[in-house]
């Protein structure tokens, strides 16, 4: 995986447990790269703030992925419990 995506992703989500579900190659016919689903679980006191605001940003952030740019980054299921918050996030990543 893209230890970048996994470095920027920490930052935005300080404290959280990430963990890569799924990585595959990914090919268009003008564009080649990599498809990843990542799991995040957010603990702690505020919790629910901070997923709300990873789910608002996350789709118009700006990272920094080494030789690849991501295309596409967004929260596609979101479980809450009052101790903590579980996020699948899927990724496009393309070559540059």
């Amino acid at each position: 995986m893209n230890g970048y995506l996994l470095r920027a992703l920490s930052t935005l989500l300080p404290g959280a447990e990430i963990c890569l579900l799924s990585e595959r190659p990914w090919h268009s016919l003008t564009f080649s790269g990599t498809q990843i689903e990542l799991s995040a679980i957010i603990s702690g006191a505020n919790h629910s703030e901070m997923t709300a605001q990873v789910e608002h940003i996350l789709p118009d952030s700006n990272f920094n992925v080494g030789d690849q740019f991501v295309a596409d980054i967004a929260v596609v299921k979101s479980t809450a419990s009052n101790e903590e918050t579980r996020l699948i996030i899927h990724a496009l990543l393309l070559d540059a």
